[in-house]
């Protein structure tokens, strides 16, 4: 790839970042913690970012950063299935359409007529 080809990838990629930030706060691709922080969960990582591509925040960003962090926990605390998708077998082709779908349906409720 040539410089502007790199620069390119490097923008879309900072500003997806950016938009999960805005959405899910500094914890965006973690599970949800009680007293300690877990690592970043790679495959909520991939799925977020992979699906925040196309999704315009609007003014979601003029707000608070993560102030959907709250419902993201939420599924990840009530949905065992969604839980144990993300942490055993995340190489699992099964487990990685499954947490697609549920990262989604999230975006969905949350942004409205999300489509990506």
């Amino acid at each position: 790839l040539n410089n502007y080809e790199l620069n390119e990838i490097e923008n879309v990629y900072y500003k997806v970042l950016f938009k999960a930030y805005w959405l899910f706060g500094k914890d965006a691709f973690r599970k949800p913690y009680k007293k300690r922080k877990g690592p970043i969960n790679t495959l909520l990582y991939t799925q977020i970012l992979i699906n925040l591509l196309n999704v315009d925040i609007g003014t979601t960003a003029n707000k608070e950063a993560g102030i959907f962090k709250s419902d993201l926990d939420n599924i990840l605390n009530t949905d065992s299935k969604l839980l144990l998708s993300i942490s055993s077998a995340t190489n699992n082709n099964k487990n990685i359409q499954f947490v697609d779908l549920q990262i989604k349906k999230l975006l969905n409720e949350i942004m409205g007529d999300y489509s990506s």
